[in-house]
């Protein structure tokens, strides 16, 4: 009788198919929303990254073993893989011209098939398994909650020009009174050193909510006193 046993946990040429197989079919599973989503990053990225991993800790873990006079770190290499992934991420990353960044989720997901592609070459399929349905979950099954929290919020970022203290109160108690939110402030450089009589020129990012409305916001803003030039630049 044949043993028809076979112990993935062990590096051989069954073990390496099945790590492959499997790497790109997790891969892609992961890289099939960010595909049909139209994302910098799609199918054939997430499944390249998963499988370029696999076959990194794969070869790691069969030097180490073949090597083992040679003092060979069976990590080294997944080390530098988490490391240098960025570089692909960082390509998915954009601003936009309302200085909105757009690409992190993407990014993220590359990473994370990165790592679970170390994880599959390494034969942790346990882990590996759950890392699938958590990370296609957080991807997927998170969506509304983020559409939920973008209905929430809405930012917008105005320049105005300060010419006294008592206008910059007025103003920070205008926008405590209307329950908003500052994000940052930012003071030009050119004009930070210039006298208060003269004006300091403000960029404030404001977290105004989707039930502000927008025009009746600015024009409150333009009668306080002190305060002048109030214009949003985008929104």
């Amino acid at each position: 009788m044949f043993n028809l046993t076979i112990d993935l946990s062990e590096l051989n040429l069954i073990t390496i198919i099945f790590r492959m197989v499997f790497a790109i079919v997790a891969g892609g599973i992961i890289g099939f929303d960010r595909g049909i989503r139209n994302e910098a990053a799609g199918l054939r990225t997430h499944m390249l990254v998963t499988l370029g991993t696999t076959i990194i800790m794969m070869t790691n873990i069969y030097m180490y073993e073949l090597y083992t006079d040679a003092n060979i770190d069976p990590t080294r290499m997944g080390a530098y893989v988490i490391s240098g992934i960025g570089f692909i991420g960082a390509g998915t990353i954009l601003v936009t011209t309302e200085n909105r960044v757009q690409g992190l989720a993407t990014a993220a997901s590359i990473w994370s098939a990165a790592t679970l592609g170390l994880s599959i070459g390494s034969g942790f399929y346990a882990a590996s398994l759950v890392g699938v349905f958590l990370i296609v979950g957080i991807i997927i099954l998170l969506r509304p909650f983020k559409r939920y929290i973008q209905n929430k919020v809405e930012f917008t970022e105005i320049s105005l020009i300060v010419f006294s203290k008592h206008g910059f109160s007025r103003f920070l108690e205008y926008i405590h009174s209307e329950d908003l939110v500052v994000s940052s402030l930012n003071i030009d450089q050119e004009s930070s050193g210039v006298q208060a009589d003269q004006g300091i020129i403000f960029t404030i990012t404001l977290d105004i909510g989707k039930k502000t409305h927008r025009n009746g916001f600015i024009k409150k803003l333009k009668a306080i006193d002190g305060i002048e030039n109030v214009v949003e630049i985008n929104g």
